[in-house]
């Protein structure tokens, strides 16, 4: 699948979170920093093609934090 973006619906520490995706434990978003921050309801594109088991688009919960939720958008 193509992961077209990300949305913080939440995030879990005070204002904005530090978003990066790992696959099999290695980083592979971003590739030019080490992580995005972002603040609750803010959207950044991701672009990247990526494995999927799941539905298209579902809510995932992130480590590190309690209250952090975000939205895959993924094109199949």
């Amino acid at each position: 699948m193509f992961l077209d973006g990300l949305r913080a619906l939440a995030v879990s520490e005070s204002g904005r979170d530090e978003v990066f995706i790992t696959s099999n434990g290695v980083k592979i978003w971003p590739t030019t920093s080490t992580y995005v921050s972002m603040a609750q309801g803010q959207r950044v594109e991701v672009d990247k093609c990526v494995t999927i088991s799941r539905d298209a688009n579902r809510d995932y919960g992130f480590c590190c934090g309690d209250d952090g939720g975000y939205r895959l958008g993924a094109l199949a």
